[in-house]
Order: structure tokens, then sequence, then C-alpha cells
């Protein structure tokens, strides 16, 4: 005779364990697939940065640079723009006109085309800003933190802010002296959930403090930078738009200029 009270509870004993085996398992599983991280997407995002800028030359570009001096108060007092059809690599459009040798040579496949605008005399109020488009300069400076979730220009994205690591950052030029205090927030693709393609769709950072360069009482005061990037026939991302403002303070007075690089009509090379 089957003792049914016994055997109700031998059965629940082994559902009990069998559920708890497969609970551990589940969580064992899911602790070797770790969750990305903010700092991990951005490094990802990073690498994909410099990959993708490899394949763009196998594309090519028109880049008009705006350029505009303005006054204490804001307005506009000297303008000039600049349109070059660039062919190939994108170092080019990231360099800035008054900074002598980040400058690449005249080619006919890419580089500075012939016609760019000569660069100032070095150790202009300007500098060189190239290095706010450069994200692999860029990563390990900052700490970066989850902030959410955000579509932009139709692409699904996290959002993630950024800010200064603690301690001392090197910095070889006055340029990475402010690039070492910005703050900013980057909108990164989710992409496929692989953790393998993600893309730096948006940044916007700004400098929250004054910061003292390497001339005799002279700081500077205000720093913007913006990134926008679309999505390019080769089907990476790449820029769309990317502009600068800064203001100098000098003793006699500040310096104020306000950078906008456009990136249009983007097409394979034959």
């Amino acid at each position: 005779m089957t003792n049914t009270k016994f055997s109700s509870f031998t059965f629940f004993q082994i559902t009990r364990r069998a559920l708890a085996v497969a609970l551990l398992a589940l969580v064992l599983g899911l602790s070797g697939a770790r969750a990305e991280s903010a700092s991990d997407i951005a490094r990802t995002a990073a690498e994909m940065e410099k990959t993708f800028m490899e394949r763009r030359s196998n594309l090519s570009h028109t880049m008009s640079l705006t350029e505009e001096m303005l006054d204490a108060s804001g307005k506009v007092m000297k303008s000039e723009k600049k349109t070059e059809r660039v062919k190939g690599q994108m170092k080019s459009s990231y360099v800035d006109v008054n900074k002598a040798e980040n400058a690449a040579p005249s080619t006919a496949d890419g580089g500075m085309p012939a016609s760019a605008p000569k660069p100032a005399k070095k150790g202009g109020a300007g500098g060189s800003f190239h290095l706010f488009a450069d994200y692999g300069a860029l990563y390990p400076r900052f700490d970066y933190v989850m902030d959410g979730k955000e579509t932009v220009s139709g692409v699904p994205c996290y959002r993630i802010k950024y800010s200064p690591k603690a301690g001392q950052q090197p910095a070889k030029s006055r340029e990475e002296k402010v690039l070492n205090r910005m703050c900013g927030t980057m909108w990164i693709s989710i992409g496929d959930g692989s953790g393998k393609d993600h893309a730096i769709v948006r940044n916007e950072a700004e400098l929250p403090a004054p910061v003292q360069l390497a001339w005799v009482f002279a700081s500077a005061e205000q720093v913007k930078v913006s990134y926008r990037a679309t999505k390019l026939p080769n089907g990476d991302f790449g820029p769309s738009r990317i502009s600068l403002f800064y203001r100098i303070s000098v003793p006699f007075g500040t310096m104020s200029s306000r950078q906008v690089r456009t990136f249009t009509d983007w097409t394979l090379l034959k």
C-alpha cells in the first residue's frame, strides 16, 4: 500500500531542490555575462570610432568650416567660411586652422586639400581643438555614469554622463589642460545588444569652471563643444556637425571664437 502523504512530501522536496538548482544555474550564468557598464560602452564606442575613421578612407565628403571672432558681448566681429571637398581619411576635417603642426600635407587621395586655409602663426589664441573630436584621447580622461536611454535622430541610445577623473591628469598642451576639466554627456547607440557595435551619435561638453593656461594671466573662461553624427553610405556613423565655442581671458580683455564644421554629401569612392 502506497503512503500518499509520504509520496507527496518526497515529490515536493525533489521539486523544490530541482528549482533551487535551476535557479542557481541561472544566477551563475547571468553572473558570467556581466552587464555592460557606462565605462564599457564608452570604451567600445571610442574603439569603434577608430575603426570607422579607418574605413572612411573609402569615402569622400564636403567639409565646410565657419569661423567667427566675437567681441565681449558675443557680437560677430569677423567671419570667414571655407568649403572643401575632402577625399579619404578624415584627419584633415579635425585639424584646427590655427595649429600648423597638425596640418596634413596636400594629397590627391586624402589629407588637407591644397586650397585649405593656411594656419596662423604658432601660438595663436585659438590653438588646436582637434582633440575634442578624438575619442581615443577623450576616453581615458573621464569617469562615466549611465543616465538612462534616449532616441537621437531615430537611433536608440544610452545617455552617458562623464566628468574628469580624480587627481591630476597629464597634459602636454594647453588644449589637453582644458580637455582634462571638461564635463559632458554622450549619446551612444545601443546597437544590436552584442556590445560590439556601439557608436557615438552625439556629444555635448563644456568647461564648468575657468582653467589657467600656460600664458601668464590667461585663462580659458568658457569652452563648449558639440558633436553630431549621421549614418554614412557604408553603414558606419560619421560626423555631420562639430561646433566649438571658446572664450579666453587675457590681461587686455577677452578673445572669443565660434567654429562650426559641417560634413555633407558623403559618397563612396569608386
